[in-house]
């Protein structure tokens, strides 16, 4: 239970045992020898080992293509991770530093590190595993035979391998893409702990004011004006914008939880 769970958070963990297997089993490396693909070739025709290892060949073929297709999800994954970037400054602006926020941060880079996965699995499945192996010409015979024999087993070694690759990339993507949902997830969570624009020290009643707005209120705006004019507006939780046109002033303001946020103050003539 442990080991799948593990899995499915690092896919790369069951590609790295898997194809450490292979190509410990087929000595692919040191190219040394070849299990035996079929248990009697003496009973099979030379013409059926030909159309087996050209089969294993398309195979080649067909999982170079669904990793050229993971580009296009890598594409998408880019994509939403760049708009990513919005989302953590509106999580931000909505919670703060708190423990949300890092935790959408984490996912974030989470996302990141398994797009750039996928990215390095689907390159080493194109370049790093591009090989094919080829019977001799100039073999004939039984000899032609075991020769046919060892070629396919190792080209479906080597195709285990690309598959492997390739599931390790689909699996990344997937993550990937969980992550960034979750991101949105906590982006649209109807919660707000941060106060909004940099809230100032000053505090009266349940009216709190910017540095920008105490800046007017220190040079010259009655403070009560503004607040018997925001208290005279209906209560609507948001940010408002208003102009008090008795005293020629123009009040931008965030209202929330019976407080009243007082973001710009601004006079006119």
């Amino acid at each position: 239970m442990l080991k799948e769970a593990l899995t499915l958070f690092i896919p790369s963990i069951a590609k790295w045992s898997c194809n450490k297997k292979v190509r410990k089993k087929i000595e692919i490396e040191q190219g040394l020898s070849c299990p035996s693909a079929f248990e009697d070739i003496k009973k099979i025709d030379p013409n059926v080992l030909k159309n087996v290892n050209e089969k294993e060949i398309e195979i080649k073929g067909k999982l170079e293509d669904k990793a050229k297709t993971n580009v296009i999800g890598l594409t998408i994954s880019v994509t939403l991770i760049l708009g990513a970037f919005s989302l953590l400054q509106n999580i931000y602006g909505k919670l703060g530093s708190g423990f949300l926020y890092w935790i959408a941060f984490s996912l974030f880079v989470l996302s990141v590190i398994y797009m750039l996965s996928a990215g390095l699995n689907v390159i080493h499945v194109l370049i790093a595993e591009n090989t094919i192996h080829v019977p001799a010409l100039a073999k004939d015979g039984e000899e032609h035979k075991k020769d046919l024999d060892k070629q396919i087993g190792l080209n479906r070694a080597r195709n285990t391998i690309r598959n492997n690759y390739v599931f390790t990339s689909y699996a990344c993507i997937r993550n990937s893409l969980i992550c960034l949902l979750l991101v949105m997830i906590i982006a649209i969570i109807p919660i707000q702990t941060k106060k909004t624009n940099n809230l100032a020290s000053s505090t009266y009643n349940n009216f709190y004011y910017s540095e920008a707005a105490m800046d007017s209120i220190n040079n010259g705006v009655d403070r009560l004006k503004v607040e018997l004019f925001i208290s005279s507006q209906p209560s609507q939780e948001g940010t408002h914008s208003v102009v008090d046109s008795a005293n020629k002033l123009y009040l931008k303001y965030f209202e929330s939880n019976d407080t009243v946020n007082v973001i710009i103050i601004e006079t006119y003539e």
